[in-house]
């Protein structure tokens, strides 16, 4: 293994590392195996560690099976993901997938009079994992600023903790603690780009109309005049913000409410088609199924 930086992000499939081990002595790395039964039902730890690290530290890896969690504690590193570079300074955790080309390392200005790099990490993989990451990393930022630093930190060296006890019960343990810290990284994440997030008064009213006429017939015209839009644009619009079509987030207020009535009341399927307005029963169980995997009598049956 070459201590020369040699990272290219068009490098082949093939699994590829390359590192300068530039850490402290008191810098500690754990590797961890699971049972198949983790594997198969759990998200599960690769490896953890908390590398305190000096100039010229540096990882670069690809086609690696596992997602990478990584806080700084203190000092300054940088991350090359997907052809951009991004600064993890203090208080700052990164999530990416190692099948694609990274590299992490000691930002230059931290080698200046001894400071160091300092971070927690976490390799994990399995059940939810590729969910997980891909909600986080739906807007293609890899690195996040986080709000509650003991939250993450302090489940970071819980998982150190857990796997340095070899307790029977760490699988299901550890297992908890990642779900953890994804969780509140996902809201953390929805809470930032909502804050960000304005949804103009024109398309609010349009969702606001949809809400109310939905068990109607309605259609994208009769919307675009209540606000006095044009029908493609207005299509375009309410797609941007709701992430589906006019017509797939009419179906979805029908089956909401088509589930409601199915717990709450006795009225037969057919009756319940026509009140939240799909008047044909065939075509209302149909789409029922497509979006809850369960006919409606099987759906009122399970609950």
């Amino acid at each position: 293994m070459h201590n020369s930086p040699t990272f290219n992000p068009a490098i082949s499939t093939d699994y590829y590392e390359n590192a300068s081990y530039n850490w402290t002595e008191d810098s500690r790395r754990y590797m961890n195996t699971v049972s198949a039964h983790t594997r198969a039902n759990y998200l599960y730890m690769q490896e953890c560690g908390h590398f305190k690290t000096n100039y010229p530290y540096y990882t670069e890896r690809a086609s690696l099976p596992s997602y990478l969690l990584l806080y700084t504690i203190c000092g300054k590193g940088v991350l090359t993901y997907h052809n951009q570079k991004y600064f993890l300074e203090e208080g700052c955790c990164c999530f990416i997938d190692c099948m694609n080309p990274h590299r992490y390392e000691i930002a230059k200005e931290s080698g200046k009079e001894g400071q160091q790099w300092e971070f927690l990490w976490v390799h994990f993989h399995g059940m939810s994992a590729e969910g997980y990451y891909e909600e986080f990393a739906g807007n293609n930022l890899p690195v996040i600023q986080i709000q509650d630093t003991f939250l993450i930190e302090s489940n970071l060296r819980r998982i150190i903790a857990i796997h340095q006890k070899k307790a029977v019960y760490g699988e299901v343990l550890t297992a908890n603690v990642i779900h953890t810290i994804l969780t509140e990284l996902l809201i953390q994440r929805m809470t930032d780009f909502n804050e960000h997030f304005h949804i103009p008064d024109d398309i609010s009213q349009a969702i606001s109309f949809i809400q109310t006429h939905y068990t109607e017939e309605i259609s994208l015209e009769d919307i675009a005049g209540q606000v006095n839009l044009s029908k493609f644009h207005l299509a375009r619009e309410l797609s941007k913000y709701m992430g589906i079509s006019m017509n797939q987030y009419v179906i979805n207020c029908r089956i909401s409410r088509a589930k409601e009535l199915l717990r709450e009341s006795n009225l037969p399927v057919s009756e319940i088609a026509f009140l939240v307005g799909i008047p044909h029963v065939s075509h209302f169980i149909q789409l029922f199924k497509e979006r809850e995997g369960v006919t409606p009598l099987k759906y009122r049956k399970l609950w």
